[in-house]
């Protein structure tokens, strides 16, 4: 609601990554383990965001970090 600033910062830091994982794990444990094993049969589309996100995009950012370096 308002910026940390000074000493509260690293709290503020420590608070936000537990909640986040709090959220993360509380969402997780009440999916159902069928639930979780049909979402592992979309082995295509696993792949297809995996592809993206460490080969396609990193492939359009190294031209555009060397083209412009303050972006």
């Amino acid at each position: 609601m308002l910026p940390a600033r000074g000493i509260v910062v690293a709290e503020c830091r420590h608070a936000t990554t537990l909640a986040i994982g709090l959220l993360f794990f509380l969402y997780g444990a009440r999916l159902s383990t069928r639930a979780a094993l049909a979402g592992l049969r979309h082995w295509r589309l696993h792949g297809l965001v995996l592809a993206f996100t460490f080969l396609v995009f990193r492939c359009w950012g190294f031209p555009v970090a060397y083209w412009c370096p303050t972006c």
